[in-house]
């Protein structure tokens, strides 16, 4: 796997920024590359990338826990629980699982009044094997819903980040 491709649209809500920031971002790239200024769409769109990339929480970005499950044993991360238990990232390793996304993850987006209709289209059309959702249909979809379901058994059986580090200090 080298590059994973997704749609971003102005229903987006992930990273630490408001739904309604990220919503903005994407407007101001649309706007920007219909203008035919693809150098600011392109800087927009990495803004777009780093405000989800900026999600450490595994459980807040689907494509983040999808990427982090599939890569990694190549990149030496893992989905553990953190604080009290009921959430789970990639911990010390979502800075690793960042800088791959940064080289290798493309945002694209196409501004629609209900991009989730669209979404559907897509997935219905297209072979997206990283969408969960609607996408049963698609070959690697079980196989991935069973990685991510692997990961989280494995994650919520091992102790929590919080707890272990409670306990050294």
């Amino acid at each position: 796997m080298s590059t994973a491709d997704f749609t971003a649209s102005s229903s987006l809500e992930a990273g630490p920024l408001p739904g309604s920031r990220i919503a903005a971002l994407i407007d101001r790239a649309v706007a920007a590359a219909n203008e035919g200024d693809h150098v600011t769409a392109a800087a927009l769109a990495t803004q777009v990338l780093a405000a989800d990339s900026g999600n450490a929480d595994a459980e807040g970005s689907t494509l983040r826990k999808t990427l982090g499950v599939l890569l990694g044993d190549e990149l030496g991360i893992e989905l553990r629980r953190v604080g009290s238990g009921a959430r789970r990232t990639f911990a010390g390793g979502e800075a690793v699982l960042t800088q791959w996304m940064a080289e290798h993850v493309l945002v694209s987006w196409v501004a629609r009044p209900k991009p989730w209709l669209f979404e559907r289209e897509l997935i219905a059309a297209l072979d997206v094997p990283l969408n969960m959702r609607d996408n049963e249909r698609n070959r690697f979809h079980h196989e991935l819903k069973r990685l991510r379901r692997a990961a989280v058994l494995k994650a919520n059986k091992s102790r929590s980040i919080f707890h272990l580090s409670s306990r050294c200090a």
